[in-house]
């Protein structure tokens, strides 16, 4: 019985066979025996009083509480002893353990008061990335939600008092020099984009840099998916915050010449890329002011994706001062199988091809190539099939277009 209580009580990943298991079984147990005889043995006999009628064989009762305190003080210490362990845990004084209460408490104070609290974990030298986040996320929601009704003046002021102290941490840690930091694709989005809300935007240009040639391939790519996502969090917020989309084309093409400058393919761009085509090509009504930077644009997307022949295709489409349709249409005729296959499987692809093919279908009615327009169409059609869903809101488009086909005569352009 002793035997099966004391095995179920010892650590369960004690690597004992049953021979070691007996032996450790029996010292525990002698040692128990030898301590309860030390601690609570047969007590020594008294002498009887021969005036006194009653007995006083008894111990007293407090022995008997003590003795048994300390013999199950005893069996705990052994059983818990941390030799048996095979790894046993580091302990932490009771202090240092956070309980419900204070974690509730820290919670609390990221909500409510994030930037005083990110500010004294810094001081204390305890800020980290996550704390920075934290931070960082919770200002965004206030501003966006604005939840205290402050006047946009203040929380412009509260954001800008941020901003210097994110960065200020981001400089005095060196965290541009820490890989783990820069992995944080998200964070970098994040922070790009707050610091594009506070007019840092030469910040954020001056952290986008160049792999050294002596850099790993890992870190090379590291650095250049940091880049992307800087450039993508800026431009996300450029393209909110003016629809012209005039300051992002800016911003897209000086990042991209700084990586250019030394040579090197922008792939990681492609976001920031991604985010302009599909606000030229579905918001509605961009008015695209400046045509140099959008023409800067269009060579910079050679720069950017292995195959650009479809979007630069598509941003010709869109010029703002002289639409082509000449290179959609010849894309268009020509896809070969690889390029099919692609737009098949990629989302983004596929929407992008949608929107070409129904744009040239309908400058081509506007000149009344009918045939060539009605050939176009076709194409529109095949690739709005592979996934009605993802490119849906093209179907009223088309139908439009449907129509005009059909009529082949006395067409008004089309608005």
């Amino acid at each position: 019985m002793l035997r099966r209580v004391l095995s179920s009580k010892l650590h369960p990943q004690l690597p004992l066979n049953r021979q070691d298991l007996q032996k450790l079984l029996d010292q525990v147990s002698t040692s128990f025996r030898v301590h309860l005889d030390r601690v609570h043995g047969e007590p020594a006999p008294r002498p009887r009083l021969v005036d006194s009628a009653v007995a006083t064989t008894a111990p007293p009762r407090d022995n008997h509480v003590s003795a048994r305190q300390a013999a199950a003080t005893h069996v705990t210490a052994v059983l818990s002893n941390p030799l048996f362990s095979t790894s046993p845990l580091p302990t932490k004084p009771a202090s240092s353990v956070p309980n419900d209460s204070h974690n509730v408490r820290s919670v609390r104070a990221v909500l409510q008061h994030p930037l005083e609290w990110l500010e004294k974990q810094i001081a204390s030298g305890s800020g980290t990335v996550v704390q920075v986040q934290a931070c960082l996320e919770s200002l965004l929601r206030a501003s966006k939600d604005n939840e205290s009704h402050e006047a946009p003046e203040v929380l412009h002021v509260q954001q800008r008092q941020a901003a210097r102290t994110i960065m200020n941490w981001i400089w005095s840690t060196n965290q541009l020099g820490n890989e783990e930091f820069l992995r944080n694709e998200r964070f970098a989005r994040q922070l790009a984009s707050f610091l594009g809300s506070t007019n840092h935007h030469d910040v954020v240009m001056r952290w986008i840099k160049v792999p050294s040639q002596n850099a790993t391939d890992s870190s090379a790519r590291i650095q250049r998916r940091w880049n992307g996502a800087l450039t993508a969090g800026l431009i996300f917020h450029e393209i909110s915050d003016d629809p012209s989309g005039g300051t992002a084309l800016t911003l897209f093409n000086r990042a991209v010449s700084i990586m250019a400058a030394e040579g090197k393919f922008c792939s990681g761009f492609q976001p920031a890329a991604n985010i302009l085509l599909r606000h030229f090509a579905f918001s509605q009504n961009p008015t695209k002011e400046d045509s140099l930077e959008y023409d800067g644009f269009i060579s910079n997307i050679s720069r950017t994706f292995r195959r650009p022949e479809l979007n630069k295709a598509l941003l010709m489409l869109l010029h703002p001062t002289h639409p082509d349709l000449e290179a959609g249409k010849a894309f268009l005729l020509n896809l070969d199988g690889k390029a099919s296959d692609l737009m098949k499987h990629n989302a983004m692809e596929k929407e992008k091809a949608a929107a070409l093919s129904l744009g040239v279908a309908t400058l081509l009615l506007h000149q009344k190539r009918y045939d060539e327009a009605s050939s176009i169409l076709d194409i529109a059609k095949s690739l709005v099939q592979i996934d009605r869903d993802d490119v849906g809101q093209e179907l009223p488009n088309m139908g439009i277009l449907d129509a005009l086909l059909d009529r082949k005569g006395g067409l008004d352009p089309v608005h």
